[in-house]
């Protein structure tokens, strides 16, 4: 048997321990559960830089402690109701999936953004960049993270069992559209919204179905959490309307042990949403995310300048939020 070291041996221990992981690596922005594990390794995710190796069970969630003042209505409502989900496949193999200008329209084939640095609007023949796009700049399902394709429905007229719908997709420009033909996806209504207040740096998140034509909002507060978000020279960007593409369980792990690196914390949740200053991170696509971290001091640190653009979390948060929180989970990143 072990015998028990001193107290104050075991005192001097945990004091180096913390020590050392208070100084270990700082980090900015990045970029879900895969449901399947795929390889890519001349890609990297926004921040992310490989998809994991291995899938890992949830682990069970912690209780949340806050002393914050919370909201007693929701600071913003989704501006659509539904969804759409890949379908249940046989075989892993990736498709493309083709995005119309209208339906039946012109398909759309090359990624058009704004180049920060000079404001001049640019045209890439290929979306390589884009994790979640092949090389003919169509998305596939699975993703890159091997998860279902999820799209956002943004048309406000759009019913259960169309032909066609208008989605919000996961690309550059913030807030680009495309049409989809819906007879190889699953139509969903969401539950819930996550809304991240940049004034005062939280995040909360709402349960029951918002209603978009005016009517009472009788959502429940479930969640609501300090956090940090992007810094003044790398702001996380204000939108209506986004939503939650993916989530990677990364368990703490470095991307050594396989993880994405000790610095996005337990879990994290990837964003159709990507930096207005940057254009490129980490030798990717710099797309925001919600995530956990492993220097959980610096939230609620008035000094500390903030993250490259992503939202970050206490793991005990985000652990909560990855047993409630689905991919297509509407976002509102608000003022």
């Amino acid at each position: 048997m072990l015998k028990k070291a001193p107290k104050t041996k075991l005192a001097f221990f945990v004091a180096v321990a913390m020590a050392l992981i208070a100084t270990a690596c700082n980090h900015g922005s990045v970029s879900t559960t895969p449901e399947t594990t795929t390889t890519q390794a001349t890609r990297s995710g926004p921040v992310v830089v490989a998809p994991p190796s291995t899938t890992t069970t949830q682990v069970a969630p912690k209780p949340i402690t806050t002393i914050l003042k919370e909201p007693t209505e929701p600071q913003a409502r989704p501006t659509t109701k539904y969804f759409l989900i890949a379908k249940l496949r046989q075989t892993s193999e990736k498709r493309t999936i083709p995005v119309y200008s209208s339906p039946n329209g012109d398909l759309i084939i090359k990624e058009k953004y704004t180049d920060p640095h000079s404001g001049q609007e640019r045209v890439r023949n290929n979306c390589d960049i884009l994790i979640d796009f092949g090389s003919d700049c169509f998305p596939t399902d699975p993703t890159y993270w091997g998860a279902r394709a999820t799209f956002l429905v943004t048309n406000k007229d759009a019913k259960v069992g169309d032909q066609w719908a208008e989605v919000l997709l996961s690309t550059r420009p913030n807030g680009q559209t495309g049409w989809i033909e819906t007879s190889n996806f699953e139509w969903k209504t969401h539950r819930h919204h996550i809304i991240v207040d940049l004034s005062d740096k939280t995040i909360s998140v709402w349960e029951g179905e918002a209603p978009v034509d005016g009517s009472p909002d009788e959502r429940k507060l479930l969640h609501h959490a300090q956090s940090i978000v992007g810094r003044p020279d790398r702001p996380t960007p204000e939108v209506a309307s986004t939503f939650v593409t993916a989530k990677i369980f990364n368990n703490n792990k470095s991307r050594s042990q396989g993880g994405q690196g000790a610095a996005y914390g337990s879990w994290i949740f990837t964003i159709a949403l990507f930096s207005d200053t940057l254009t490129e991170f980490g030798g990717g696509t710099p797309q925001v995310a919600i995530h956990g971290t492993n220097e959980p001091e610096k939230i609620g640190d008035t000094e500390f300048r903030g993250s490259s653009g992503c939202v970050r979390l206490h793991n005990n948060v985000i652990d909560n939020l990855a047993a409630i929180i689905e991919v297509g989970t509407p976002v509102s990143i608000i003022t």
